[in-house]
């Protein structure tokens, strides 16, 4: 039985583990990194002192992220 290949080089499977979790996050923040540079910086920012982001900047940027998320997917 074949494992379910997805996109970015992922397989099923790395949705379950915390290595797998990890290849997807490093997939998702180079595919941000591609489409939109500033806004990968602004993600790697606030998850480096989330403390320090305002609230309704935290919520803009996760509308602002949504759209490469879909993408992503």
């Amino acid at each position: 039985m074949t494992s379910l290949v997805l996109g970015f080089g992922l397989a099923f499977d790395d949705l379950y583990s915390d290595a797998g979790l990890a290849r997807v996050d490093a997939a998702f923040a180079d595919h941000l990194k591609d489409a939109d540079v500033a806004l990968y910086n602004r993600l790697m920012a606030a998850r480096g002192t989330p403390a320090a982001l305002a609230e309704k900047d935290a919520s803009q940027l996760l509308i602002d992220i949504g759209p490469h998320v879909e993408d992503f997917i």
